[in-house]
């Protein structure tokens, strides 16, 4: 009776190892998700005054060729 229970004791422990692991991983990948998201956002950020002009100057493209 007593090493069926240090059997279970140590099953168990090799669940909450393995959740552990696997709950570390997911953390490491959302970290690794947030931090592309802002950087994408940052360049999304960057990218949206540099698109206005060109937007601009196909209008007048357009204005010219009308």
């Amino acid at each position: 009776m007593h090493t069926d229970g240090h059997l279970e004791l140590r099953g168990s422990w090799k669940k909450s190892s393995k959740a552990a692991v696997t709950a570390s991983k997911q953390f490491v990948f959302s970290r690794k998700r947030s931090i592309l998201a802002s950087k994408t956002v940052i360049a999304a950020s960057y990218r949206v005054p540099r698109a206005i002009p060109n937007q601009n100057a196909q209008t007048r493209l357009r204005e010219k060729t009308f």
